[in-house]
């Protein structure tokens, strides 16, 4: 399992937590995670944040933060993302960015786009994916998908067991959430991140967001 440091106001608490992984030298990834009280903006914390890190970069290997902790709207949330990212490249520091709790296929894209690499959450097991809407859908209304993977094709929906229904929610959720990762991989290598974009409904809210701390 993963070792957490959790980040509270104290550095010293910070410092404790860091060296214990150092002398535990643990095999597993070291992931620092990072909570924010929810008074406060975590945007303007960003700084300190970099601080911690650099003071202890050799120790981690993965950086962490609850999704709803690092702002109240997913602009906020892309903003201290983006701006991290952008500080962290300046320091040279290289480590992936995991965002706990999502699992919103159209979260997911803003926050790939803003600098994000892992994420998590409960959607793929409480909802359906629509590859095609790029939307997670009440579970029950996953017959009315247009979805031809091996879960979905040829099924009779009005004769499916209860437990069979769960199976096949799973197992279409994972195929489909493994495409929709390798789309965004596939266009970001390709340079055609505006498709995507368009097709997700997604254009006029990225440049919003991206506009919107004076970037041409």
């Amino acid at each position: 399992m993963p070792s957490y440091s959790e980040i509270s106001n104290t550095r010293q608490e910070i410092k404790q937590s860091c060296d214990f992984l150092r002398l535990n030298n643990s095999k597993n990834e070291r992931v620092l995670l990072f909570h924010f009280s929810l008074k406060n903006t975590p945007i303007n914390e960003i700084d300190t944040v970099v601080e911690i890190i650099l003071a202890n970069q050799k120790t981690i290997d993965i950086i962490g933060f609850p999704e709803r902790e690092i702002g109240p709207t997913i602009i906020q949330a892309c903003m201290f993302i983006k701006k991290l990212r952008q500080k962290l490249d300046e320091n040279k520091i290289f480590k992936p960015i995991h965002i706990f709790g999502c699992s919103d296929p159209k979260s997911i894209i803003l926050f790939v786009l803003s600098g994000a690499d892992l994420f998590d959450g409960l959607g793929w097991i409480k909802y359906a994916f629509c590859r095609e809407n790029y939307e997670n859908v009440e579970r029950t209304q996953l017959p009315f998908l247009k979805c031809h993977c091996e879960s979905c094709e040829g099924i009779d929906w009005l004769k499916i067991s209860n437990s069979e229904f769960e199976y096949r929610l799973l197992i279409h959720n994972l195929f489909n959430i493994e495409e929709f990762f390798c789309e965004i991989r596939d266009v970001i290598i390709r340079g055609k991140i505006d498709g995507l974009l368009q097709k997700s409904g997604l254009k006029n809210f990225s440049k919003a967001l991206y506009y919107s701390d004076g970037d041409e």
